[in-house]
């Protein structure tokens, strides 16, 4: 009997495990999820910034070919290019909603993006009238590499914090599942212990309860007279 609870007590025990299992499962899963959607968020950082330094270079490109020749195609791709920004730090700027450094830095893009854009169309619209003197072209060749500065520093930055992201993944990767395995196999050993006690000692008890019944029926076919007392008062169990 007390064979018999021993082997509920491991059977409920191994199937609370399992529950437990199940639920560790789930949330290792869910962290390998969100590591692999960081490393994939800081992947798309570094690709927007390097796209919006791309955009940057192209829109200069077309805007300096505007005024040596005075050709609409070229206008036409600089305000296609220049278009982007918005658009483009838009999205970084959701990609580090956690970052506050980064956000700072987008910002601060922004702000040199708003204001190469507005120097450049007054430079456009000033050269309708008369050829731009070589004062008015000069911020052109410091503001840009001030953005191409501050777009790289967000790069950089978002190296690292890739780096430590990337190994956050690889530690689930490679380690979450052997811990789950090894705690899955404990419990399903666990239980399927207790459920073969159990069987045992049912089979156990059936046996005896057959062997029992088989007694008593010899007794009573007996020929002779037969009386069994039990217990210390001696009560009579069979006559």
């Amino acid at each position: 009997m007390k064979k018999t609870s021993t082997a509920y007590v491991l059977l409920f025990a191994g199937i609370f495990l399992l529950c437990i299992f199940s639920f560790l499962f789930y949330n290792r899963i869910e962290m390998l999820m969100n590591s692999y959607e960081m490393v994939n968020r800081s992947m798309q950082v570094s690709f927007q910034t390097e796209k919006l330094i791309l955009s940057l270079r192209d829109a200069s490109v077309s805007y300096r070919d505007y005024l040596r020749k005075h050709d609409k195609n070229s206008l036409a791709e600089f305000n296609k290019k220049i278009n982007e920004y918005p658009q483009i730090l838009n999205y970084l700027n959701e990609l580090e909603a956690e970052n506050a450094e980064q956000q700072k830095k987008i910002r601060y893009v922004n702000t040199l993006a708003q204001e190469y854009k507005n120097y450049v169309l007054g430079v456009i619209e000033y050269d309708k009238k008369q050829p731009p003197t070589e004062n008015m072209i000069a911020p052109d060749s410091f503001q840009l590499p001030t953005i191409r500065t501050t777009l790289t520093n967000i790069t950089n930055t978002e190296s690292k914090i890739m780096q430590q992201r990337d190994d956050a993944l690889n530690h689930h990767i490679y380690y979450a599942p052997l811990f789950l395995l090894s705690f899955s196999l404990i419990s399903l050993a666990l239980v399927i212990y207790a459920f073969l006690s159990i069987i045992k000692q049912i089979k156990k008890t059936q046996q005896l309860q057959l062997s029992e019944e088989k007694f008593r029926m010899l007794i009573k076919q007996a020929p002779v007279a037969i009386t069994i007392y039990s217990g210390a008062d001696s009560i009579v169990e069979i006559i």
